[in-house]
């Protein structure tokens, strides 16, 4: 995996991760039709709230506010992680989704690890992602 070193099966550090431009939700109006349709799922760190968007791929955005962190290199380290985890389930994600993610508190204090396996949890659980 780009970007990635794996030691005794777990990844750590990613350099530099981009989603491609297709995979990501980018314009007000995607935003909100997720938020105005789909449904909300909790894991111990994280929020998601997908819907089906018959695409062939599916499209992941964040949402990290200055209520949540007020500095912005804590937010930032915050959404690279996120997409770090995003970036490394990609290809496992099954396809026709939106999918919004957003931290919750304990998430500040989690390690890279413990963020990626809630994430795939949730995935996992509500069927989004190939075991």
């Amino acid at each position: 995996m780009k970007g990635a070193v794996v030691k005794r099966g777990k990844v750590y550090r990613f350099n530099f991760i981009m989603l491609p431009q297709k995979n990501r939700l980018k314009t007000d109006g995607d935003f909100k039709k997720v938020f105005s349709d789909g449904r909300t799922l909790e894991g111990n760190l994280i929020k998601i709230r997908f819907l089906k968007n018959f695409k062939k791929y599916s499209r992941f955005g964040f949402i990290i506010s200055n209520t949540f962190e007020s500095k912005a290199a804590s937010r930032n380290l915050i959404k690279r992680r996120l997409r770090a985890v995003v970036y490394f389930l990609l290809k496992n994600t099954k396809p026709g989704f939106d999918i919004i993610i957003w931290p919750k508190a304990a998430l500040k204090k989690s390690t890279y690890q413990s963020i990626l396996d809630n994430f795939k949890n949730i995935l996992i659980n509500n069927d989004i992602l190939f075991i």
